[in-house]
């Protein structure tokens, strides 16, 4: 069966959809989003490239911006640096 990528528009046989369960309206992240009224979840069909991506999304934020890799983070994992460090570190980041 050949699936369209919701993402890119490509189509193809290598199609995945992926699940997301939680208590946001991802629709309001990305109108590509559906909501599944019988499972109560939201769906978005994307392709191999479009997979990859996303993963390496996720895998940068979760090292980059991960409990572990910052100890700034409250119990909501919200930094906790004031207006003032975060600027400096910012300009860290631009300055190399």
């Amino acid at each position: 069966m050949t699936d369209k990528c919701e993402i890119c528009g490509t189509e193809g046989d290598d199609r995945r959809t992926l699940h997301i369960g939680c208590m946001w309206n991802m629709v309001e992240v990305s109108t590509l989003f559906t909501e599944n009224q019988e499972t109560k979840m939201y769906e978005l069909v994307m392709c191999k490239g479009c997979r990859a991506r996303l993963l390496q999304h996720v895998k940068t934020w979760i090292e980059e911006h991960g409990r572990l890799a910052d100890s700034h983070l409250d119990d909501d994992g919200i930094f906790g640096y004031s207006k003032e460090e975060f600027e400096a570190m910012q300009k860290q980041k631009v300055e190399g």
